[in-house]
């Protein structure tokens, strides 16, 4: 995870640009978080920048084993958010409903 001190950055989805971070802002590297995932935005300096970086080993060692549950549960709390039939409702009813989530696998074929 990183916040940006001083300075500006760009980040950017393939060629498309998707907006500015500025001083204060934060911003995460899910590729390093989850261990072997692809990159899904690329960052650019845009101005000399600062960043204070939180790595993933020291969030391992504060979180523990729990940390790929945390990012399951904020990607899931993001989806059902982004979802018109959910856009509504409470953070306290979103999180009851990740609650009900279930893990399955689905083999390909």
């Amino acid at each position: 995870m990183y916040i940006l001190k001083s300075g500006k950055l760009s980040k950017h989805k393939g060629n498309q640009f998707q907006g500015y971070i500025t001083k204060g802002d934060s911003f995460e590297e899910y590729a390093s978080l989850t261990k072997g995932c692809c990159r899904s935005e690329t960052i650019k300096v845009i101005e000399d920048a600062e960043l204070m970086a939180l790595g993933i080993e020291d969030i391992e060692n504060a979180l523990g084993r729990s940390l790929p549950l945390i990012i399951l549960r904020n990607k899931a709390k993001s989806a059902l958010k982004s979802c018109r039939l959910f856009e509504k409702l409470t953070d306290e009813y979103v999180e009851r409903a990740i609650d009900c989530f279930k893990i399955r696998s689905i083999k390909q074929g």
